[in-house]
């Protein structure tokens, strides 16, 4: 487990050069889509659930690693 995080954290580290702001979109049941390069930034682990807090300021979402 441990050397899997490590490889995830240096992904991210690698992949920090994605553009920002991303495009996504949100599908008919809710679901948010992204990227792959914008889930590796975000430091988000495929086939791990990654607990956020999600907050609405001025129209905008801002997701956030909880």
């Amino acid at each position: 487990m441990v050397e899997a995080k490590k490889k995830t954290e240096k992904k991210t580290k690698e992949n920090s050069k994605v553009a920002f702001p991303a495009q996504a979109f949100i599908n008919q049941w809710g679901f948010i889509h992204l990227n792959q390069e914008a889930v590796e930034a975000f430091g988000a682990v495929k086939g791990q659930k990654t607990p956020i807090t999600i907050d609405l300021n001025e129209g905008a979402l801002i997701i956030k690693k909880a």
